[in-house]
């Protein structure tokens, strides 16, 4: 982890951005130190054209996704840009420039042939997913913090979703057990006052 923190930025500045090296070593820095390797890409993707930058983040995107299955690669508890601090930059850059308004129709049954941009999209959900299975109230505060964004207006239904999602499981009791059951049968049993 600290070789690739290290040697990221690096190599991050000296190769020429949209080549496979690049993506493979910002894709590494975003699994080791995901704030500075986002830090480098908001600066990156500010310095260009809109198409260049969104061929950058949808490039990064593909190449965090694990094609085979379909997730974010790596192992979870590792990824440092599966926390919600992180999440809380890279969500709405991925959204920025992985538009949703722009993706792919398939529904006319043509051959799907999955490339760089279909990668990113799945790559976009995903990271909403993560954002709700991640552990702790930080993500709660992301996803409230979402709600006020503008640029986020068009996910504000989802993110109300997302918010009831997680707090669900936290608002069932422990199950009873069977003489709590017979307990409070006893205490709240009223006999019926009408024939």
């Amino acid at each position: 982890r600290a070789f690739v923190s290290v040697l990221a930025p690096g190599r991050e500045s000296a190769i020429a951005p949209a080549s496979a090296p690049w993506f493979l070593w910002v894709s590494a820095w975003l699994r080791v130190d995901g704030v500075a390797a986002l830090r480098a890409i908001e600066q990156r993707t500010a310095g260009i054209a809109l198409p260049e930058a969104d061929a950058l983040v949808a490039g990064v995107s593909s190449h965090l996704l694990d094609r085979r299955g379909g997730k974010p690669s790596g192992v979870a508890a590792a990824l440092s840009y599966r926390e919600p601090a992180c999440l809380r930059r890279l969500i709405p850059l991925v959204i920025q420039h992985v538009r949703p308004n722009e993706d792919r129709d398939r529904s006319n049954g043509e051959a799907y042939s999955p490339d760089a941009r279909d990668d990113a999209e799945r790559f976009r959900y995903l990271l909403w997913e993560v954002l709700r299975d991640s552990e702790g109230p930080e993500a709660d505060n992301v996803l409230r913090g979402f709600l006020d964004e503008p640029a986020m207006v068009r996910n504000h239904d989802w993110i109300l979703e997302l918010l009831d999602r997680r707090r669900s499981p936290r608002a069932d009791d422990a199950p009873w057990k069977a003489m709590d059951v017979r307990s409070f049968a006893e205490k709240h049993l009223i006999a019926p006052r009408s024939d």
